[in-house]
């Protein structure tokens, strides 16, 4: 089992975010392969024609509200062949659109698994060109 808690504290413009969504993900950007059952099948069907490829949805591990003081601590963990490649998506309303919320997701070091990452000050007034904008 392969574990990481993620905690820190969200900052928006030098001040603490309350109640802001943190969610802990795991990146599931591998392929599975799988077999497509067809309902006429045949001994002429040939096997490319009965496998098909699907990408897995990334996994939740854990979400929280950031507190009244803007912090949080995010714990998940997963049975996983090879390491697993966790990344933190905080949805929040710093500079964004009026009516629209940013949603902003940091990698998580692969040394910080089956530890405690500490983000200490998480600053979200800075739109990077990965930043997502929900209206």
């Amino acid at each position: 089992m392969q574990n990481i808690t993620v905690k820190g504290t969200t900052i928006c413009n030098k001040k603490r975010l309350p109640n802001i969504l943190v969610e802990l993900l795991r990146n599931a950007s591998f392929i599975s392969q799988s077999i497509l059952i067809k309902e006429n099948f045949t001994s002429t069907t040939k096997i490319q024609d009965l496998l098909c490829f699907t990408v897995d949805p990334d996994d939740l591990l854990d979400s929280k509200m950031t507190d009244t003081r803007g912090e949080f601590t995010v714990k998940g963990g997963q049975n996983e062949i090879g390491s697993i490649e966790p990344y933190l998506r905080i949805t929040h309303t710093c500079n964004a659109k009026p009516g629209c919320k940013r949603i902003t997701e940091f990698d998580i070091p692969k040394s910080k698994i089956n530890t405690v990452y500490d983000m200490t000050y998480v600053t979200l007034d800075i739109i990077s060109a990965k930043d997502k904008e929900k209206c």
